[in-house]
């Protein structure tokens, strides 16, 4: 055999190896595909996993629940404290002098009343109502205790709104504690949790501001020029939320009268059922013919 013949030989064995390591590969290739495509028996990891929201949505829907937890928490205790007002303001003995009627927004009697030590300031600020269109009727006090004392021995409506513009520096009085309108709106807000208060005063202090809103006052305003139109507008705003309370309470009652009504309806069927059918079992006795005995 010629040395061609050899390499020729040597070639096509060669060849032949490569082609088999080609087909080994293919197929290695095809199964590797084929066990990577799901089956019905055999789903994907993927969608086996659920897929976990980013921690800054988790916290945006504990924050929203929490909101309406909040608000449903302050919602039922306005509503608590709305019925305490209600039921101390029509057990008073006394006819309490007429508020204002046919206030714009409600139908509630609006009762104002104003509390200041300086009497020349009251008397200003009551013309300063009389000029108005609808708040023209108030009632003023020099001390906290005399409005207080007041409110409790009078008889208002039931469908009624407590308005109260006090001074914060009550300096007349013999009682420290009285100097300050933080213990009058305290006493006034222990007593009838549903007063709107309004805090003056001629000083531009912070601390005083924020001890009054902290202190359940409807705002603090600084005495001046512009003092009595911003009275005025907290004194409508704070009506439209009285308003909205009210509403809801009434609501909230005429839910709890039907539920009490179709339960008493309920139990007025299944006792007249009961009466029936102990009715229906004792006539058949009474009307059975009497037992003939054996023998005859």
């Amino acid at each position: 055999m010629s040395d061609n013949q050899v390499i020729q030989d040597d070639l096509e064995k060669a060849k032949q190896e490569a082609l088999a390591k080609l087909q080994e590969i293919e197929k290695m290739q095809q199964q590797a595909s084929t066990q990577s495509q799901p089956t019905e028996s055999q789903p994907t990891i993927q969608a086996e996993v659920k897929e976990i929201p980013p921690q800054k949505e988790v916290d945006a829907d504990a924050e929203k629940v929490e909101k309406k937890i909040d608000k449903k928490a302050k919602e039922e205790e306005q509503l608590k404290n709305y019925n305490v007002s209600i039921s101390n303001r029509t057990k008073g003995k006394v006819p309490a002098e007429p508020g204002n009627k046919g206030v714009k927004h409600t139908n509630c009697e609006v009762f104002i009343f104003l509390v200041d030590d300086n009497e020349l300031q009251l008397k200003v600020l009551q013309e300063q109502f009389k000029n108005t269109r609808s708040f023209k009727k108030t009632k003023a006090f020099t001390n906290g205790k005399d409005l207080l004392d007041y409110i409790k021995t009078s008889k208002f409506p039931k469908n009624s709104i407590f308005l109260v513009v006090m001074d914060y520096f009550l300096e007349d009085s013999d009682d420290e504690e009285a100097q300050n309108g933080i213990a009058v709106l305290n006493d006034l807000k222990a007593y009838d949790p549903n007063i709107d208060v309004i805090m003056l005063s001629s000083h531009a202090d912070v601390d005083i501001a924020a001890s009054a809103t902290y202190f359940g006052a409807v705002t603090f305003i600084q005495k001046g020029k512009d003092a009595f139109n911003k009275i005025i507008n907290n004194i409508v705003w704070a009506i439209h939320e009285q308003e909205k309370l009210r509403k809801k309470a009434d609501s909230k009652k005429l839910i709890k009268i039907g539920i009490i009504g179709f339960l008493s309806v309920i139990a007025i069927l299944v006792i007249a059922d009961i009466v029936t059918e102990g009715a229906l079992g004792i006539i058949p006795v009474m009307n059975a013919p009497a037992a003939v005995p054996p023998g005859k």
